[in-house]
């Protein structure tokens, strides 16, 4: 047959005539680089249906931020609470199934049933296993709508009325953050890949460069190897069906397509560098990108650690059986003595508790005569500073029953390796995919600055931080409690270290890098990891300077072995 298939069973999108394409350049190039082609053109009914979506999700948004300005527009508030609810009882058929179509693509399984399916016309599995600009268009407006549902004083109109619906909401946009960051952690990792290999090919250097990216350390061809893997499932996840995306689709950045000839291995390699390239490519990963922010942002606003913190005003605090309230190991909030007054950060404004900042501690005992804790700030986990302060200082607790982990403790994999993983098996991997992507779009051309990168990185650290810290404080780390093996421990910990190490002039670890997001996200946000995930980075330096001797010891060894880029241990390739 033609190759180019008929579009109806994908959302958003009517038949058109293939007869221009099937014979023309631009429909042989496309099913040559083995792109899922269709012969398809926009439904102008499914743009008036994401507009409506849209236009409820501003008009939500405005009325909340009006809340804020005057006190007396509740009533247009609820307003708008009320008829967006409405709109997602009576579609949730129609949107949770535009969700679940999208968080089904980049998860093994699905892939390889539509690397059989997509040879067969009449299979029915293109609904649900192909990325096109107007799905990933479809699912961004739903969860803007869901997220903006989720803000502030709305969410308790949506959890309160409709529970039933927001669980379902929530958790498809958890299934749609792991099918996103697959993808996009798949295209960032086959550009890095490239990149890498080819900048090693141009340096004409022998032997083992000190400042070799760890990507090579697995050797020259298995790097390769793996960005062929990693360019190709991103191919297949993704469908050209317009004209427009006919022309992107062909259209790659110079320095991917140089040196056209070779045999049939560097054609394929051309091929893989082209097609993550692409216009199209980059335009779906900017979608992808789009709604997997707005995926998180739902996340990050019903996340149990938003609500699992109890403030009091000192009137309140005073009338509070405090000494049998606060339990060890619980994280309480302190204002500053009189006669003190710490720099810490505030979390909650002055307005709510009377003073300029609160400060978080835990917990270590009690004295309960002299009404007294004996607590550990938490301001810098690394400074461990302890005190002993009076009851009279509380402002808030910590409502333990919430202390609960969104994502499940794993590290970052190479997609391929994930087959046959459920999509509801979301991990801190996941967001650390999403990092490593937006890391490596960062170091594009300026020109091809997307603003959504920034802000998902922001998000993503947010959230990375909140779940590492939260599932220390739940002990899945502790050897004792033993759900999780070590190895898995450092692993994460190594990729922590990848993302977020601050080198200065007191380290003198022979690879230490500045952790790759440090010009991604902003200061403040770089500052507040670094306190959260000061114990994990910690213990992977001290891992890496283990390993580093013992890859010290075996240099002579490695150097007559005939592979120069072969070594072994955990920091062997960290980002992978």
């Amino acid at each position: 047959g033609s190759g180019i298939q008929s579009p109806w069973q994908l959302r958003g999108y009517l038949p058109a005539d293939s007869r221009s394409l099937v014979g023309s350049q631009k429909g042989r190039q496309a099913r040559e680089s083995g792109r899922n082609c269709f012969a398809g053109k926009d439904d102008p009914t499914h743009a008036v249906w994401r507009t409506a979506i849209h236009i409820l999700a501003t008009a939500l948004r405005s009325s909340s931020q009006l809340l804020t300005i005057q006190s007396n527009t509740e009533m247009l508030n609820e307003y708008f609470i009320l008829m967006a609810l409405d709109f997602l009882g009576t579609h949730e058929a129609s949107l949770l199934t535009c969700l679940s179509e999208t968080s089904a693509v980049a998860f093994g399984e699905t892939n390889d049933a539509f690397s059989t399916a997509k040879r067969s016309s009449s299979s029915p599995i293109f609904s649900s296993s192909v990325f096109t600009k107007n799905l990933l268009r479809e699912a961004c407006n739903i969860v803007t709508l869901v997220s903006e549902l989720c803000t502030g004083i709305n969410r308790n109109y949506f959890e309160r009325d409709s529970p039933k619906l927001y669980k379902r909401f929530v958790q498809a946009s958890l299934e749609m953050t792991g099918a996103l960051s697959n993808f996009l952690g798949s295209a960032g990792a086959a550009r890095e890949l490239f990149n890498a290999i080819s900048d090693m090919d141009s340096s004409g250097a022998e032997g083992i460069p000190s400042d070799i990216n760890p990507l090579l350390f697995g050797g020259i061809p298995n790097a390769r190897h793996e960005a062929i893997r990693n360019a190709d499932f991103v191919n297949s996840c993704c469908a050209v069906v317009t004209t427009e995306d006919y022309d992107a689709s062909i259209n790659s950045a110079p320095s991917s397509i140089a040196g056209g000839g070779g045999n049939q291995a560097e054609r394929l390699e051309q091929r893989c560098k082209m097609i993550v390239n692409s216009d199209f490519i980059l335009s779906m990963e900017h979608a992808a990108a789009e709604c997997l922010f707005q995926s998180l942002a739902v996340l990050w606003k019903t996340h149990p650690s938003s609500s699992c913190f109890v403030v009091f005003t000192p009137e309140e605090a005073a009338r509070l059986d405090s000494m049998t309230l606060v339990k060890p190991q619980m994280i309480i909030g302190l204002r500053p003595s009189i006669n003190q007054g710490r720099g810490s950060f505030s979390m909650v404004d002055s307005a709510t508790t009377g003073v300029n900042a609160i400060s978080f501690a835990r917990v270590l005992d009690s004295n309960t005569v002299n009404r007294q804790w004996y607590v550990e700030y938490l301001d810098d986990p690394s400074s461990r500073k302890t005190e002993i302060v009076g009851a009279d200082r509380l402002a808030g607790v910590e409502d333990v029953m919430k202390r609960k982990c969104v994502f499940e403790y794993d590290a970052a994999y190479f997609v391929y390796e994930l087959a046959g993983t459920s999509k509801s098996k979301v991990t801190l991997g996941h967001l650390i995919l999403a990092l490593r992507w937006c890391h490596q779009y960062m170091t594009r051309p300026k020109d091809d600055y997307h603003p959504v990168v920034k802000y998902l990185a922001e998000r993503a650290t947010a959230l990375l931080g909140t779940e590492v810290a939260l599932h220390e404080e739940i002990g899945t780390t502790r050897k004792e409690v033993g759900q999780v093996s070590l190895d898995l421990n450092k692993r994460v910990n190594a990729q922590l270290l990848d993302l977020f190490e601050a080198v200065d002039d007191r380290q003198h670890y022979g690879t230490s890098r500045l952790g790759r997001m440090k010009n991604v996200i902003g200061e403040s946000t770089w500052d507040a990891i670094q306190k959260q995930l000061s114990r994990e980075m910690s213990a992977a330096r001290s891992d890496r300077e283990k390993e580093q001797q013992k890859n010290a010891q075996q240099t002579h060894g490695m150097a007559s072995s005939g592979s120069p880029y072969r070594r072994g241990g955990l920091f062997r390739g960290v980002s992978f």
